[in-house]
């Protein structure tokens, strides 16, 4: 255990498992031959056979789907929905969520007297198009 100093952070004395600010709870990294889960999906994908390898996208496409859907069957077989959206969300990235923003927000922008003679300009192009 840590000891404890006047300049000690107070979260760390009463939870003292937190790692201090700028200290890595894995300073080593992942070790050599660590199974990635979406890097073999990678390369399962990326191992097309032959024989569709000069076939249409489409057809590629569907066997993409194939190997993804195995995935996701094996990963759902109990029911596991927490597994198939870490899946997704690595894959894909989480899916986006709308934000709602009430009230407005000020933006203050300073322009240079070159900056402002550009904007002039462009506000009067787009005037004209109108």
């Amino acid at each position: 255990m840590e000891e404890i100093t006047e300049n000690t952070d107070k979260k760390h004395i009463e939870k003292p498992w937190l790692f201090q600010p700028g200290q890595s709870g894995n300073p080593a990294g992942k070790p050599p031959g660590t199974l990635s889960m979406i890097g073999l999906l990678k390369q399962e994908l990326e191992n097309i056979p032959d024989e569709l390898k000069d076939k249409p996208i489409e057809e590629r496409k569907n066997w993409a789907r194939k190997i993804v859907k195995k995935w996701l069957e094996n990963a759902g077989d109990k029911g596991e929905q927490k597994a198939i959206d870490s899946i997704v969300d690595r894959t894909d990235g989480p899916v986006k969520q709308a934000v709602e923003l009430s009230g407005g927000v000020e933006v203050k922008i300073e322009l240079n007297d070159k900056e402002k003679e550009l904007l002039q300009l462009i506000i009067n192009n787009r005037l004209k198009e109108i």
